[in-house]
């Protein structure tokens, strides 16, 4: 799965007056795992009611600890307990059961490539139009297309 958030429209609807820089980063970091975890929650849900998940995140010193708490917070019955009835449908999440496993990003690792194609899917969200990444996604969308819980259309074709 993958998450991504135009940091810019964040910033202007949710910053506050006097916000630091490292608050707004936290603050758009925090809403962008959060709202890419509800998806795998929601996916979990749809296609494999009877399995769990496990995050695996590439192991960054500066997110470690705030994705933890927020990844946490989102598991704790008692952190819950003044979610709306609306929001209980979807928290406490059910299918991440595990705490996120942090792991270095290595050469010829499997988060090489997850890191690659999240890059390149988020490319191609920032700017439909550049079609430099396209010959890459047509690669792996295939794979990956769930076309019940993306927003973004799925790329067919170059369009020379």
């Amino acid at each position: 799965m993958y998450g991504h958030m135009n940091r810019q429209e964040f910033l202007e609807r949710y910053a506050a007056d006097g916000m630091s820089a490292r608050d707004q980063e936290r603050g758009c970091l925090s809403a962008t795992f959060l709202s890419t975890a509800a998806l795998v929650e929601a996916w979990m849900r749809k296609f494999h009611k009877n399995e769990n998940c496990l995050i695996i995140a590439e192991d960054n010193q500066n997110a470690r600890k705030l994705l933890q708490q927020v990844h946490n917070a989102n598991q704790d019955q008692r952190r819950l307990a003044d979610v709306s009835e609306y929001g209980r449908r979807f928290f406490p999440f059910r299918h991440i059961r595990e705490d996120i496993l942090f792991q270095p990003t290595r050469a010829n690792s499997p988060l090489e490539l997850a890191d690659f194609v999240a890059y390149v899917i988020k490319r191609m969200a920032m700017n439909r139009e550049d079609e430099r990444y396209l010959p890459f996604a047509l690669q792996f969308f295939d794979q990956l297309w769930q076309p019940s819980v993306h927003s973004l259309p799925k790329p067919t074709q170059l369009s020379r």
